[in-house]
């Protein structure tokens, strides 16, 4: 990234450090080159450009925060289904029963993340971590009762009885 790129970004970072609300942020800036010179950029554009400038000062050595926790829905490779990469939270995330031994690592992978995140200080990862740990956890004991109700064997449903009026 040049350097004219970067003074833009370290004044609206500056901006947005002080409390100034983001559409200002944006009247204030003006474009330098390009077909939109001398017009200020979209919000979209300031945020992406905050982000882009927040991602550069993690890979300057700043801790790195956790990463979401994701599962594959098994079963459903390339379909154009929202639900393709589902995330543990979602109620829409149906389990295989194979992938029991998976969901116990992640569960114990939330819990080490949720201490990292604690040591840290990243409370609001803590309670997001905390959030995915109980929806695993809800999977988990699920996965458990389907397993016991298969192992019961079917349920005897009985022969229906028809009456002639």
């Amino acid at each position: 990234m040049t350097t004219a790129r970067r003074a833009p970004r370290r004044e609206a970072g500056a901006l947005k450090d002080k409390g100034v609300p983001a559409p200002d942020i944006a009247k204030k800036l003006t474009i330098k080159a390009g077909t939109n010179a001398g017009k200020s950029p979209s919000v979209a554009s300031l945020y992406r450009a905050l982000a882009e400038a927040e991602a550069a000062a993690v890979d300057e050595g700043l801790p790195l925060r956790p990463k979401p926790v994701r599962i594959r829905q098994p079963g459903e490779p390339g379909t154009p289904c929202k639900h393709e990469h589902a995330c543990i939270r979602c109620p829409s995330l149906r389990l295989d029963p194979r992938a029991r031994s998976r969901l116990v690592e992640i569960i114990a992978n939330l819990r080490e993340r949720i201490d990292e995140a604690n040591n840290n200080g990243w409370f609001g990862e803590v309670a997001g971590l905390q959030t995915s740990l109980n929806e695993a956890a809800r999977k988990l004991v699920g996965l458990d009762r389907a397993r016991e109700r298969q192992l019961a064997g079917p349920v005897n449903l009985g022969l229906p009885v028809i009456i002639d009026p």
